[in-house]
This record gives C-alpha cells, sequence and structure tokens, in this order.
C-alpha cells in the first residue's frame, strides 16, 4: 500500500512537471531582408516583429521602390504595418501605389504571385493582413503620390 502511494505521487509530481516545462509562447520567427528596391543613396530596409505584427520600416528617398523579405523560422506574424519615409525625419504624406504579395523561394519573374489585396493607407505607410501561407517569401512595394 506503501510502495503504491509512493508511485503514484511520484507520476502525479512527474506529470506536473512536465506540463510547468511546455513552451507557452509562439515559436520564435525569423523574418530576413533579401532585397531593397530604391538604389539611392540612404535607402534601407528593416523589421521588426512586436507581438502578431511585423513592422517593415522603410527609407526611400526617390519616394518608389520595394522589398523582398524571407521568412526564415516560424510563422509570419498576422499583420503587416508598413512604416515609409523619405529620409529619417521626413516620412511619407500621401501614398499612390501600395503593394503587396507572396511568392515562393527563389521565385523568378515568370512564376505566379499571390497578390494581397486590402491594402488599408494609413499615416506614413500602410498595413494589411498576411493570410496563413506556406509561401517564404513577402514582396511590398511602394510608390508615393508625386510620381
Amino acid at each position: 500500500m506503501k510502495t503504491s502511494t509512493i508511485l503514484l505521487a511520484l507520476c502525479v509530481f512527474a506529470a506536473v512537471s512536465v506540463a510547468s516545462e511546455a513552451p507557452t509562447s509562439r515559436p520564435a520567427v525569423s523574418v530576413v531582408v533579401r532585397e531593397i528596391h530604391d538604389k539611392s543613396e540612404g535607402a534601407n530596409v528593416a523589421v521588426k516583429i512586436d507581438a502578431d505584427t511585423l513592422h517593415v520600416y522603410a527609407i526611400s528617398p526617390k519616394g518608389i521602390g520595394g522589398t523582398r523579405l524571407e521568412l526564415i523560422d516560424g510563422q509570419w506574424p498576422s499583420k503587416v504595418k508598413v512604416h515609409l519615409r523619405y529620409a529619417a525625419d521626413r516620412p511619407f504624406k500621401i501614398l499612390e501605389g501600395p503593394g503587396a504579395s507572396l511568392e515562393r523561394v527563389g521565385a523568378n519573374v515568370n512564376d505566379p504571385r499571390v497578390n494581397l489585396p486590402d491594402l488599408k493607407r494609413v499615416e506614413g505607410g500602410f498595413e494589411f493582413v498576411l493570410p496563413a501561407t506556406e509561401l517564404k517569401v513577402l514582396y511590398i512595394s511602394w510608390v508615393d503620390a508625386y510620381r
């Protein structure tokens, strides 16, 4: 009787220990900038992931550009916010042509892309919802209203 009570207590303790070690947060997400399509001096793109949002910070002195981002680990966050600036202290005022699409890694010009609808213009850029996908490349483009 005493041995079975001790065994039962050990089993309960082991089950609680394993359950408490289970991860409680999302797996790590890793996104890298593969290309920047504004070759002017000072052009730059950086990304930051905050909870369920991928923030894309682009400095585009020409006002026309794009970037290709690749998902390395994890799943894409569900939202994307693109923050556009001509320079660090000069945000875009009006955006004429926002664009976003998903594609496979290594895609060429003739490969199909999944264009993302419902791009919402916001002050200084635009945002959109990313659908669940197995595609690992996100292409984002922009044209300001002065072109």
